[in-house]
């Protein structure tokens, strides 16, 4: 059985290098992207000079792309020309609500949208062993499990239910990321403040339970001065509390962690995890030491 015409869109961080994997497992792949050079340091796919001309030559479509927004902008776009029985794959992360609304448009042109947002970073990309998080029609899916296995752990990609499901699992992921690392931030910078030497907490507090392995990670970066990158998902919060919240459910630990942290300092146009003011200067003192 022959395998089916790719479509990418996005290749970026995350999106070049599953490209690159789908095009190493035999897949034709037609790719399209803003960035010239993103798309030069891709090898082996076709280049689409329009979203449209991706489209017509694709049995499926894949997007990888940084922000709701552009996700759901680009779904947009796409759906004015998708065709009867093709696929579409939302590898990014969009609020379940987006994700039902876009399913119900493709099915009405006889297309099926899956969204399949994905974890595991640059690096789990690269390596094809990303976590994914699956919903939509079953029978798609299981259509799609050979592709899928090309980008992620075998044991790590999960049918979660019908359309939306998936970005409901990617909340709980997100979500759960960002309060814990958020809540190291926050107590490793009280004992910080009042006096308490980081190593002198690590080997107080650390340890071989996963949590305690997390809290020396966290120290060491405040160490390093490089606590400025821990990831609390920030700018995802606002957006899933919102959609949580049309549902009926409160997120408030995500709310407040939002409404904290959107009045701190933000440290430049590309940082998007800005932390409060005594974090910074906690950061800066282990920097200059």
């Amino acid at each position: 059985m022959s395998l089916p015409h790719l479509g990418f869109i996005g290749l970026g961080s995350m999106g070049g290098p599953m490209a690159q994997n789908l095009v190493q497992a035999g897949y034709t792949l037609t790719v399209f992207d803003l960035d010239s050079q993103k798309v030069k340091a891709l090898s082996g796919a076709q280049v689409a000079t329009t979203i449209e001309s991706l489209v017509k030559e694709s049995d499926i479509v894949l997007t990888s792309v940084p922000s709701f927004e552009i996700a759901v902008t680009v779904a947009e776009e796409l759906l004015a020309f998708a065709r009867a029985n093709q696929i579409f794959i939302e590898l990014s992360t969009i609020t379940p609500s987006q994700a039902i609304e876009l399913a119900k448009a493709y099915a009405v042109n006889g297309a099926v949208r899956l969204d399949v947002p994905v974890s595991g970073g640059a690096v789990g990309a690269q390596k094809g062993n990303l976590r994914m998080f699956v919903g939509g029609d079953k029978d798609t899916v299981a259509q799609c499990q050979p592709l899928f296995e090309v980008l992620g752990d075998p044991d790590r990609i999960v049918y979660c239910g019908e359309a939306g499901s998936g970005q409901m699992v990617k909340i709980v992921n997100q979500v759960t990321m960002g309060l814990s690392n958020a809540i190291y931030l926050e107590t490793i910078g009280y004992g910080a403040k009042m006096g308490i030497d980081i190593d002198a907490m690590t080997q107080a507090i650390g340890g071989n339970e996963p949590w305690r392995q997390q809290f020396e990670r966290i120290a060491q970066r405040i160490k390093d001065g490089n606590a400025t990158h821990t990831d609390i998902k920030f700018v995802q919060l606002q957006q899933f509390s919102d959609d949580a919240m049309a549902q009926g459910y409160m997120m408030p630990l995500a709310r407040a962690l939002f409404e904290f942290c959107d009045k701190g300092e933000r440290i430049s146009q590309e940082e998007i995890y800005p932390a409060p003011s005594f974090w910074h200067e906690l950061m800066k003192k282990y920097d200059s030491e």
